[in-house]
């Protein structure tokens, strides 16, 4: 299970999904506790950040670790369909993203710790708490330009992918 990265095998996602339902399901407290930290150093204080290293049992950077423990919480849905960039672009029922690109941008351009925290949690509200949460927790944990190239490809693709959907549908195709 050691391998290079984090999260980027099978067994390793089927963990972090493991230990996020344990947490929403049995743990109500631990989450509301971790829902209420605004701060990577405040989740260090929590059991469930100890939980989720434990049953990884591979080398982590606690920080973005603590980061990505603090934001699982707020996930009420696991929705696998569409990746975490993906979800944010999608169009609501009024024919809008339902992240506007304005909020998109100055989320994406913030700098990992705190900021990025709140900023995240945030952006999973909007979206009513229905992530895909293996492509958040890769995308938190590996917040590094590579990873925002990618999340601002899947963000503009979707409503564009939406729009043509459409498209075939008034023109019968």
């Amino acid at each position: 299970m050691n391998n290079k990265f984090l999260f980027d095998n099978k067994e390793e996602q089927a963990l972090l999904v493991e230990w996020w339902k344990n947490l929403i399901i049995h743990e109500k407290g631990e989450a509301a506790l971790l829902r209420r930290c605004r701060k990577v150093s405040e989740i260090y204080s929590c059991r469930s950040f100890y939980n989720l290293i434990s049953v990884l049992n591979h080398p982590v950077n606690k920080d973005n670790l603590a980061a990505l423990v603090s934001i699982s919480a707020h996930v009420k849905i696991n929705s696998v369909d569409y990746s975490f960039g993906h979800q944010m672009g999608q169009l609501d029922k009024s024919g809008k993203q339902k992240i506007k690109e304005v909020r998109f941008r100055k989320w994406i351009n913030e700098p990992q710790g705190d900021e990025l925290l709140i900023s995240t949690i945030r952006l999973i509200r909007i979206i009513d708490s229905n992530v895909n949460l293996v492509s958040m927790a890769q995308t938190i944990y590996y917040w590094n330009e590579h990873t925002r190239k990618k999340i601002a490809y899947d963000y503009f693709s979707a409503s564009e992918k939406q729009d043509q959907n459409e498209l075939q549908k008034v023109h019968g195709e």
